[in-house]
């Protein structure tokens, strides 16, 4: 990992998002994730487990990694410069919802959020795209795994 100052003196560990899962480190900076999940484009998260239960990205820092930044050993340098943190734009709350890969209602969202059964990430429409190219997601989606 190479250094931002925002992140690296933290105890952050590495997430890669996908439609029905997520893959998390630890911290042990390893990720076992089956090569069918890699894409041409990734998306990791560098999170704090703490502190995440009322805010979607608190403490979380996105970034792409293109499937050819993978060596031939499977490592991966990320350049947590390029990090983003991601915030909905506060005049916009019409975001679609996604649990496990299935849309589901906002209702049906925050049913699930106060039984505090899942993790939740807000994703801008370019990060969105990746992950779920047939919808529209111009405004950004909320996407949650069942912990």
């Amino acid at each position: 990992l190479l250094n931002n100052e925002k992140i690296s003196n933290q105890n952050y560990f590495i997430t890669i998002l996908t439609p029905i899962q997520k893959f998390s480190s630890g911290y042990e900076n390893y990720i076992n994730i089956p090569s069918d999940d890699i894409k041409l484009k990734n998306i990791f998260v560098i999170e704090d487990p703490k502190g995440q239960e009322n805010e979607w990205n608190k403490n979380k820092y996105f970034l792409f990694v293109e499937d050819r930044q993978i060596k031939d050993d499977s490592s991966i340098h990320l350049d947590l410069n390029k990090a983003k943190e991601l915030r909905p734009n506060p005049k916009n709350q019409d975001f679609l919802y996604f649990l496990d890969g299935q849309m589901i209602s906002k209702k049906e969202y925050e049913e699930s959020k106060r039984k505090n059964n899942i993790r939740s990430y807000f994703l801008t429409e370019a990060y969105a795209k990746e992950l779920f190219e047939e919808y529209d997601v111009e405004n950004g989606v909320i996407v949650s795994y069942r912990q």
